[in-house]
C-alpha cells in the first residue's frame, strides 16, 4: 500500500518527478535522467522507527544510489519521528554523505 502512494508523497515543487517500480538501486523516485544526473528520493515504510536492521537497509540504499547513479541529492522519506539516538545516527550518516 505504501508503494502505491509514492506519487502522492512527492514534494509539490517537483511535479515532474518519476517513480520507479522494481529493484530501485536506492532510488524510488527522481528528477533528472535515470542514467544521468538526478535528484532522488528513497521511501521506507518504517512507522515505528529504525529498529532492527532498518539502519542497514537505509545505508544499503544510500550506498547503492551513490554507487550506481550520479546524484546531486538523496532524500529519505520515512513516516515516523526519530528518537534522539536515531537522529544522532542520521546526523552522523550525513557527515559521511553530504548529498543527503
Amino acid at each position: 500500500l505504501y508503494h502505491h502512494k509514492y506519487p502522492y508523497l512527492q514534494p509539490a515543487e517537483y511535479p515532474k518527478a518519476k517513480a520507479i517500480r522494481g529493484p530501485d538501486e536506492g532510488v524510488d523516485s527522481f528528477v533528472g535522467m535515470f542514467n544521468g544526473i538526478m535528484s532522488c528520493w528513497q521511501f521506507k515504510f518504517f512507522p515505528y522507527g529504525l529498529k532492527g536492521n532498518r539502519k542497514k537497509q537505509i545505508t544499503d540504499s544510500l550506498n547503492a544510489a551513490h554507487r550506481k547513479h550520479t546524484i546531486t541529492n538523496w532524500t529519505l522519506l520515512i513516516p515516523c519521528i526519530l528518537s534522539k539516538e536515531e537522529l544522532k545516527w542520521w546526523q552522523d550518516l550525513k557527515k559521511d554523505y553530504p548529498l543527503i
